[in-house]
């Protein structure tokens, strides 16, 4: 059984499509690898957006900091992408 997890969904659930390299390589396209699409908070709340709960609050949040402070957090974020960490 092959399972896969979306956010917040800590079970898991079992993937019932083709097994080929191809049909799996799509079923991750298509299911797994969307990205949430960043904007206003109204943006934002649309299920087009394909944000989490969890990105739009991190979003607000961000919103609410000065430009200074979310530089800060960006340079943390990408020295942690890097595996950097101070």
């Amino acid at each position: 059984t092959l399972k896969y997890f979306t956010d917040g969904n800590t079970m898991g659930e079992d993937y019932q499509g083709p097994r080929s390299l191809e049909a799996l390589e799509q079923f991750a396209s298509d299911t797994l690898n969307k990205k949430c699409i960043v904007g206003s908070e109204e943006e934002m709340a649309k299920d087009t957006s394909l944000c989490s709960d969890k990105e739009r609050d991190y979003a607000k949040k961000m919103r609410g900091k000065t430009v200074e402070e979310q530089k800060a957090q960006i340079e943390r974020l990408e020295n942690l992408k890097n595996g950097k960490m101070k």
